[in-house]
């Protein structure tokens, strides 16, 4: 049996998280990934980037992750967490995200950006769901999910691929699709 010196795993494991790696044909600067957060920095109920929102993600790319993965943003306005979240669900939201990719680019960062629909847990009075759910909120409301269409179905999977065009237009490296809710 072999015991290694753990001071100098350490060191070689510590080196690997600076090293830069590459994700297809984009180049990442190095191991460190910014997970997605909400903020909530958007205008009231329109999901359009502020200022604060830009300052926030150039603040965070100024810290030199090799990667940062923008919050949750809405694919619809039906599908929101919150009233204050981003979106992606109109051409209107292109611009405001746009200035997030030019910050956070501006500072050597990568950026994808994560597209969901809340489901029965955001704040849609007739939430969708796959079936029948009923969800108690953390304030201890009870919220009940119908059971999604065909058509409701098509019309969230088209919604999404409309993002995925947007996210495109507006510069992001990538994008990482929220499948929980």
């Amino acid at each position: 049996m072999r015991i290694c010196n753990n001071s100098y795993m350490e060191d070689i494991s510590m080196k690997k998280i600076f090293e830069s790696f590459n994700i297809k044909n984009l180049k990442i600067r190095n191991r460190i990934c910014v997970p997605p957060m909400v903020t909530r920095f958007s205008k009231l109920d329109t999901g359009i980037v502020e200022e604060g929102t830009v300052d926030h993600y150039r603040k965070i790319a100024k810290g030199m992750p090799g990667l940062i993965i923008q919050e949750a943003t809405c694919v619809n306005m039906d599908g929101r967490l919150m009233d204050l979240q981003l979106g992606i669900w109109n051409d209107n939201h292109i611009a405001g995200l746009r200035k997030i990719v030019d910050a956070v680019h501006e500072e050597g960062s990568s950026i994808f950006i994560q597209i969901h629909h809340a489901g029965v847990v955001g704040i849609s009075k007739e939430p969708l769901c796959p079936s029948e759910y009923s969800y108690v909120s953390q304030d201890g409301t009870i919220k009940n999910g119908h059971e999604m269409t065909a058509a409701e179905i098509q019309m969230i999977q088209d919604d999404f691929v409309r993002a995925g065009i947007r996210a495109y237009t507006a510069g992001y490296d990538g994008i990482e699709l929220h499948g929980c809710h």
